[in-house]
């Protein structure tokens, strides 16, 4: 993946249903180790991925560790991350790697409009 972000998320486990916590990296804005949360603005202006400011894209995710720490169950790996202005808005299940695949953007992201 190169150099990368990491979002920090809480998931609830498909076996135990408790909520964990994991963490997604992800390779859109000036990717720099930066860590980042739901309802953060994306930075830009180093080692950027992507175009600033788009009004909708999607980024592949990939979770560092999904392992359950209570059940010791493995969980979702990869994730969709939606971005709308530069605002990272929600991750869930990757619908299709098909899209990364389709796209001229090194398989990191999807415009989805804009």
């Amino acid at each position: 993946m190169g150099m990368y972000n990491i979002l920090q998320e809480a998931i609830v486990c498909v076996n135990c249903n408790k909520r964990i916590k994991i963490s997604i990296q992800f390779s859109f804005g000036d990717t720099w180790l930066f860590r980042y949360k739901i309802g953060d603005t994306i930075r830009w202006g180093g080692n950027d991925k992507g175009i600033p400011n788009l009004p909708l894209v999607k980024v592949y995710g990939l979770a560092e560790e999904a392992v359950c720490p209570f059940c010791n169950t493995e969980n979702l790996k990869e994730y969709d991350i939606i971005i709308k202005k530069d605002v990272i808005q929600v991750s869930r299940a990757m619908e299709s790697y098909e899209h990364y695949l389709s796209s001229a953007n090194e398989g990191d992201y999807v415009i989805l409009s804009g």
